[in-house]
Parts: structure tokens; C-alpha cells; sequence
């Protein structure tokens, strides 16, 4: 069998680490969200400086909602919003993640259920 060429290892690692944070990524916005919900997505709270790496991932409901709009319209049709606290109903972009792993918990404890009822 050939060896890879230099660097080939590094280069896979990277690819296979990118397909798997976008397939989290691209779940984690619809996990749990009642299927007659407009939009049936998420909206998440994140800081500034994340905003332009996950390309306004976090708004992902207001995505669903207005699918023409590029990415970067987004932001600014979230500050014309009404209240565009109550908009944000999964919380915290990052720490969502570690609980789509909990598994879905339809009680109050749910903390999906609480950051909605805010």
C-alpha cells in the first residue's frame, strides 16, 4: 500500500471534524421545535464576534421564515423586529449543543421549553 503524501492525514482530520460540526450545526436549530411551529427552526443568542463564522446561523428560524434573504439581511430584519428578545427562544448558540445530547424532555425541565416560555 502507498503512503498518503504529506500533510493528507491532517487534511482528512479537518474535513471529517467540518461534516461533522455542520451536521450538528444544521440539527441543532430544528431539534425539538414543535412540528406546526412557523418556520420550525430556532433562534439562538451569540456574541458578536461568532456571528460572521457561522454566518448568522443562529438566526435560523428568521432563515426559515424569510429563505430569499441572504445571510447577511438577517441580522438587521432581527433588529426590526418587534421584540426581538422574544425571538430568541433556544438560548445560547454554543450551549445548545450540548443539549441536543440529553435527548428530548417534554417536561418543564426542558430547557427548550423554558427559554420559549420567556
Amino acid at each position: 500500500m502507498a503512503a498518503l503524501p504529506p500533510g493528507t492525514d491532517v487534511c482528512l482530520l479537518t474535513g471529517y471534524l467540518r461534516d461533522v460540526w455542520i451536521s450538528f450545526a444544521d440539527n441543532m436549530p430544528h431539534y425539538g421545535v414543535e412540528p406546526d411551529r412557523p418556520g420550525r427552526a430556532r433562534n439562538f443568542k451569540l456574541a458578536r464576534a461568532w456571528r460572521t463564522v457561522v454566518m448568522n446561523h443562529h438566526l435560523h428560524c428568521l432563515h426559515h421564515l424569510h429563505p430569499t434573504l441572504p445571510w447577511s439581511a438577517l441580522p438587521r430584519l432581527a433588529a426590526r423586529a418587534q421584540d426581538a428578545g422574544a425571538m430568541i427562544d433556544g438560548g445560547g448558540y454554543f450551549s445548545a449543543l450540548p443539549r441536543r445530547f440529553r435527548g428530548l424532555n417534554h417536561s418543564s425541565s426542558n430547557p427548550f421549553a423554558s427559554a420559549a416560555s420567556r
